[in-house]
């Protein structure tokens, strides 16, 4: 009867701890989330070569084969039905936000839109296109990045139509980074910044569109030199200099270049104090009116209706000396700490990815959980 008993006793507990397994939201821990990207209203982490995805799931941007939203986490699925995996980065669309694109093995697998499961992308023959080591999706091209040049095609074509960007005199080479948002790019070319596209070109004229790479000026005189790091937002774009100086140009009408009194810059300037860090910038991101870097935390500048600059608008720090990575989206931002994912803005579509969805209102920073409450195994 004693046995009986206490049989009954460990059964009963049991039952306890699988029905709190089932139920209490399990939070990410993402000691391996070296990546991070937002769009529009979703947000996708690299973890461990794995991609798992949040949000908003209209148009299959979530790539686990439904069009159903996801309030936590939820791992990228490929066409055959094996979870992706072996990814060694992750990039957005740049327009709508709704694709999503992986590189694998140096090819690009992509999600959304019309793809239900991360697809690879083909050349005329069939065959997977290869040797890319990155890639931004434009409003109406994809441009990678494939032996230090930039090769840009047409979304609704394939890489075999590919050309080479040049400069007025000769094709772009010795990229070491590039980066993109809609249809303007700018490219790192021996700690040089160069750009092409529709605005935010920084060469100091008005043309709101170039097909050729140009170098960026800095407007105090000469050009843009000794930068380590580059971001292109939807309306302007920032550098990083070696000895640790933010500069913006293109659009500053929500204090997206960070310079008081001044709506549109056409050439690299130095940002206010307020920008500026008196730590070594790790990473540089932008998202569509905002930007962040990391430091000894994330500071963020730009358009903040939603808080997507958290807590307030304008300069900002998130709390946490150990954050590895920062994405933005158009009104929500996302951020790797050295073991788990925060989001913080807006989470009308679960972009926050902490298992609730608001109205439009402003949300504080919370941890990102996996859909199924359960750590990953």
């Amino acid at each position: 009867m004693k046995h009986h008993n206490l049989l009954i006793r460990i059964i009963m507990l049991l039952s306890v701890i699988f029905a709190n397994n089932m139920t209490t939201p399990r939070p990410i821990e993402a000691a391996t989330a070296t990546m991070i990207v937002s769009g529009q209203s979703h947000s996708c982490a690299l973890m461990s070569g794995q991609v798992w995805c949040w949000g908003d799931n209209s148009k299959y941007q979530l790539g686990n084969g439904t069009n159903v939203k996801s309030l936590g986490a939820t791992r990228v699925k490929m066409v055959n039905g094996t979870y992706l995996s072996n990814v060694s980065r992750i990039t957005i669309d740049t327009l709508d936000r709704n694709g999503t694109c992986a590189i694998r093995y140096t090819s690009i697998y992509c999600w959304g839109e019309d793809k239900t499961y991360a697809t690879p992308i083909l050349n005329d023959n069939g065959t997977i296109f290869t040797g890319v080591s990155k890639l931004v999706v434009g409003s109406t091209v994809y441009c990678v990045l494939k032996n230090a040049q930039v090769l840009c095609w047409n979304k609704n074509s394939t890489p075999s139509s590919a050309q080479l960007v040049k400069t007025k005199s000769a094709i772009l080479s010795n990229v070491s980074d590039f980066q993109g948002a809609l249809n303007h790019f700018c490219a790192l070319v021996n700690q040089s910044v160069w750009c092409w596209g529709d605005e935010s070109l920084g060469s100091g004229t008005v043309d709101t569109s170039r097909s050729y790479a140009d170098r960026v000026q800095v407007s105090t005189g000469g050009y843009l030199q000794n930068v380590k790091l580059i971001s292109v937002s939807g309306v302007n774009a920032c550098a990083v200099t070696n000895n640790n100086l933010v500069l913006c140009w293109g659009e500053n009408d929500d204090f997206e270049s960070c310079i008081s009194g001044v709506s549109y810059l056409y050439k690299a300037t130095k940002t206010s104090d307020v920008c500026q860090s008196k730590t070594t910038i790790r990473k540089l991101s932008s998202g569509y009116f905002h930007t962040c870097t990391v430091a000894n935390g994330v500071y963020c500048w730009g358009y903040s209706k939603y808080k997507q600059t958290y807590p307030s608008w304008g300069w900002t720090k998130f709390v946490n000396t150990k954050v590895l990575d920062v994405g933005l989206g158009t009104h929500h931002t996302c951020a790797t700490k050295i073991d788990e994912v925060w989001c913080w803005g807006i989470n009308d579509e679960g972009q926050l990815g902490d298992g609730t969805v608001n109205s439009i209102q402003p949300q504080p920073a919370s941890r990102v959980i996996y859909s199924n409450y359960r750590p990953f195994r």
